[in-house]
């Protein structure tokens, strides 16, 4: 199972805005002429035949979207606004646009006036996602947030290297906690929607279409991330919300603006390269570009099947391409065989640091990111604000800002959306109150972004883990690191994802900058809320050689033309089944 690193009456829903449209980004006059490369670019036509099936084939990014869409056979949750709560200061200004805010109010409002719980105990199943938190029993915080929903809420969270293990142990047992949380989607382990289907809640009744209006704290999660919770045409889980744009592509900003201009995109994979060798100084110990790789992961180098920054540059589709009736895997693409090609002729000419194949995984990368060692990376925005917060530490600062799109032909760049959950809460079968009590706790934990419920999930007790600077905002002591933020309560249940750090000044303003720049360009991947049998057990298996051979070839060690027999490898040996099993689940979702 794959777990993420990295947290009164509804009124009527109302209509998104309009999808925004980006500026078109500005390069400096007379730039210096573009190297070659040995990579072949992807044709003009074979990226236009490949963006325009992607798009015709994409489901909408944002919640108003799809409000009232029957999915799967069965009604996703009406999608209703949240009225209470903080106005932002930066509104989203369209789908896939989070909402940013300055600041944190200074007189909360509640938003749940009465307690949802009933006296008893509730037990929460989830994976140590942060290092411990303080127990319940020296825990003011969590103490608190007991009192406040009336019930005492228990659990123990599993570490990471154990949570696999510990599902599926849970999965196979009658004693089941009240709450389970799942990582992304259905295919996060094998038999997870049988499991589902067998031991857990059909919370259809409680949650689809205007049902939802019973929990509005929950009714404002974004449409789109419902669909991660059907199988079979009934809704089984609660949707942990994430954003649209995920994984970026990141560059010092400071080496940035000193070499090309603050405002410089890159024209196409020859002048991009011209940039990476113009930064690439090993005697200085720069190098342009540094990554990773991780085989379980799918990562080599980032070409990643659906967030790598080199395959968005060579247009390949978000995992799948959804032709009519008929899925492609971005692995059998010419695009991807493009992009492997091109960040070989990379490694060859000495562009990325040295030690890439040494770092498993992204914290390695991220230290050699901020010391300096290379100029771009791959990482999440999740990690923004640490990355930012730590960097401007940094003597020489370093100031991490996300690169704009841009494409290997010139054409106009594309993003790989994601599905816009972190994972899903399944609750165990119980009688309807017990149920409408648990959904009613976790609509409590979802409050609103400006609430004192909120205020209380995320920093604590006053006083205690947190005090308040003079514009108003929380600030967190010692103690209510470990009493708040590291307590799980986001894995539950989270309101719609917003944009806000006040100690870092402008970040939710750059953050959603970021977010209307790159949505215009979003490929979403088809198969978001499918479930095939045969990648829940056999994805991982299939995965790693492919990218151990995928590592071979960057590396010089296997000729580019080997990615042939690694695609038909993949194929043979579950790949097709994996097909057509999207295949008839997205035939039976619509």
């Amino acid at each position: 199972m794959a777990f993420l690193l990295a947290a009164c009456s509804a009124p009527a829903p109302t209509a998104p805005p309009a999808a925004i449209s980006a500026p078109a980004p500005t390069s400096p006059p007379n730039p210096p002429p573009a190297a070659t490369v040995s990579a072949q670019p992807t044709t003009a036509a074979q990226t236009s035949a490949t963006t325009s099936t992607q798009a015709a084939a994409a489901p909408p990014t944002q919640a108003a979207a799809t409000s009232g869409k029957s999915f799967g056979g069965v009604l996703l949750p009406t999608y209703v606004p949240t009225t209470v709560g903080a106005k932002p200061d930066l509104p989203s200004t369209g789908p896939g646009i989070n909402d940013g805010y300055l600041s944190y109010p200074a007189n909360p409002p509640r938003a749940t006036p009465e307690a949802p719980g009933r006296g008893g105990e509730v037990n929460f199943f989830v994976p140590a996602y942060y290092p411990p938190a303080t127990p319940l029993d020296q825990n003011p915080a969590w103490q608190e947030i007991n009192k406040q929903v009336g019930a005492t809420i228990r659990m123990d969270p599993v570490p990471l290297a154990e949570s696999s293990l510990k599902l599926s142990a849970l999965m196979a047992s009658d004693d089941l906690p009240d709450v389970i949380h799942f990582g992304q989607g259905w295919n996060a382990a094998p038999n997870l929607p049988q499991f589902a289907e067998s031991k857990c809640q059909d919370l259809t009744p409680y949650l689809s279409g205007d049902a939802i209006k019973a929990y509005p704290n929950l009714a404002a999660i974004p449409t789109y991330a419902w669909q991660n919770c059907v199988y079979n045409g009934k809704i089984y889980t609660v949707p942990v919300h994430r954003p649209a744009v995920q994984t970026v592509g990141f560059k010092n900003s400071a080496v940035y603006e000193k070499e090309f201009g603050a405002d410089y995109v890159p024209r196409n994979a020859d002048d991009f390269k011209r940039m990476l060798t113009q930064l690439t100084k090993p005697q200085s110990g720069q190098w342009g570009y540094g990554a990773y790789v991780q085989s379980t992961a799918g990562t080599a180098f980032d070409i990643i099947v659906n967030s790598g920054l080199f395959t968005r540059m060579f247009h390949t589709p978000n995992q799948w391409l959804l032709d009519g009736a008929k899925l492609t895997n971005a692995r059998e693409t010419e695009e991807f065989k493009a992009a492997v090609g091109y960040v070989r002729d990379l490694w060859s000419a000495g562009l990325f640091h040295p030690d890439v194949p040494s770092y498993n995984g992204v914290v390695p990368a991220q230290e050699q990111f901020l010391a300096s060692k290379f100029v771009f990376m791959s990482h999440s925005m999740a990690f923004y604000n640490d990355l930012w917060r730590r960097g401007i530490t940094l003597d020489p600062p370093v100031l991490p800002r996300v690169m704009p799109l841009f494409s290997s032909d010139g054409s106009p760049g594309i993003y790989h959306l994601t599905s816009q959950i972190i994972g899903t809460t399944a609750l165990k079968k119980a009688a309807p109150d017990r149920i409408k009590e648990v959904l009613g706790i976790m609509n409590w934990l979802a409050a609103p972004f400006g609430t004192q419920e909120d205020r209380l999930v995320y920093y604590g007790v006053p006083d205690i883990d947190y005090n308040l600077d003079d514009k108003g905002n929380p600030v967190p002591t010692d103690k209510g690191t470990k009493d708040a933020n590291y307590m799980p309560w986001r894995y539950f249940a989270q309101r719609p994802w917003v944009w806000y750090d006040a100690g870092l000044q402008d970040f939710a303003k750059v953050l959603q900058s970021d977010e209307q720049r790159i949505v215009p360009g979003g490929v979403p991947d088809p198969t978001v809320g499918m479930y095939s049998a045969t990648n829940s057990s056999l994805g991982i298996k299939l995965t790693q050689p492919f990218t151990d051979g995928l590592t071979e070839i960057v590396r010089g060690n296997r000729p580019v033309n080997d990615l042939d027999s690694l695609v038909s490898d993949w194929r043979n040996g579950g790949g097709d089944k994996i097909r057509d099993e999207f295949q008839q689940a997205l035939a039976n979702a619509h």
